[in-house]
């Protein structure tokens, strides 16, 4: 056996031994490997399962976002906002977005001309004449003498909108006279209206008036024994003309273009003033 071959050292019999051991060993290893390699698999997979399980049921299935975040919030916030339908499909138009009336809101009125143009426009809507209202808010501001019509107007005016902004006003009532008319064997009263206390002569009548763009033309009859006549004009109690003459007729400049005025006439001195006339220069 001196001769028997070696192989790496050892013999022929001993390297088939270690071979084949290598060999199982390597087997061993390999199905080792594999084991470990199911396992870690397995483990993954239910890792991942339960992840996946425990992310669903985070889910707010009505958003899709997770529960409790920003962006779930927001989508329920808009879905709950959004407009219903009745049961006819018809879009009833709720919203989630603020309410905000649409009604005007009305400052007071902080001068005496805009108190008389808010006096005019609130009236107006309750069926007074504008110009009638305006006449009697102009004389009532200047503290003339109101008849009993346009004392009434202001009543109205006090109550809805309240006392001029400027100043302190009283409504001044025009005082009332009797005249004695012969009848021959007698004298009886008779009532002559609105007029002065001391009127001597009556109030002219025929009262007329041309507006221009920024003046008016005036004119009345003549009062039987009268030499004088004093005329006025104003404007939401801004006296324009305070004049007095010795004709029937007077020319007024330096007015507003399309702006009402009222204007007035007595025989002078002491005579019986006519009622307020409006008119409108063009």
């Amino acid at each position: 056996m001196a001769d028997e071959k070696k192989i790496l050292g050892m013999s022929k019999p001993m390297a088939y031994v270690v071979g084949i051991g290598g060999a199982i060993a390597v087997v061993l290893v390999y199905k080792h490997y594999q084991s470990a390699s199911a396992a870690a698999a397995a483990n993954s997979a239910s890792n991942t399962a339960a992840t996946t399980s425990t992310a669903a049921q985070d889910i707010d299935p009505e958003t899709g976002y997770p529960y409790g975040s920003v962006q779930d919030e927001e989508a329920l916030a808009g879905m709950s906002g959004e407009g219903a339908e009745d049961e006819y499909g018809s879009d009833l138009g709720l919203t989630s977005e603020p309410y905000y009336s649409s009604e005007p809101t009305t400052e007071s009125p902080t001068t005496n001309a805009a108190w008389s143009q808010y006096v005019q426009q609130q009236l107006s809507t309750i069926g007074y004449d504008a110009e009638t209202v305006a006449g009697a808010v102009g004389a009532y501001l200047a503290q003339i003498p109101l008849t009993s019509n346009q004392a009434q107007i202001i009543q109205v005016a006090l109550a809805e909108c309240g006392p001029p902004p400027q100043g302190e006003y009283s409504i001044i009532p025009q005082s009332t006279t009797s005249t004695s008319t012969s009848t021959g064997t007698g004298t009886s009263s008779t009532s002559t209206g609105t007029t002065s206390s001391s009127g001597s002569y009556p109030a002219p009548t025929g009262l007329s008036d041309t507006p221009y763009a920024t003046s008016v033309d005036l004119g009345w009859t003549p009062v039987s024994g009268a030499t004088n006549y004093h005329y006025q004009v104003q404007q939401d109690g801004h006296v324009n003309a305070d004049q007095v003459v010795s004709v029937t007729h007077a020319s007024v400049p330096s007015l507003k273009s399309n702006t009402t005025y009222q204007w007035r006439v007595s025989a002078d001195p002491s005579g019986q003033w006519s009622a307020w006339r409006s008119f409108k220069t063009t």
